[in-house]
């Protein structure tokens, strides 16, 4: 039987990016516009949900490599104000 393969850690940080875009989407469009400052507060609980996911991920399926802390945050910032900044060109 072929050992398992490595799930490399780069497509772990992507996926919490991928998951900041659809919340940076998700808080775009149900926020008010006069409140948007909210949204960066919603960043800490995101981030700190996410580093607990994918900590969870590499002990429970034993992965070999994990995403380094600076760049998960540095994907889930980009892919949350990408999100929330793209909602206005995606609503038109």
């Amino acid at each position: 039987m072929a050992p398992a393969r490595a799930f490399p850690g780069y497509l772990l940080a992507l996926s919490a990016g991928f998951i900041a875009v659809g919340v940076g989407l998700l808080f775009a469009r149900y926020l008010p516009q006069d409140q948007s400052v909210w949204m960066a507060l919603a960043l800490i609980p995101l981030w700190l949900l996410l580093e607990g996911l994918l900590e969870a991920l590499v002990h429970v399926f034993s992965l070999r490599a994990r995403p380094g802390r600076l760049a998960v945050a540095a994907v889930v910032l980009a892919g949350f104000w990408g999100g929330a900044l793209a909602y206005p060109l995606l609503a038109l």
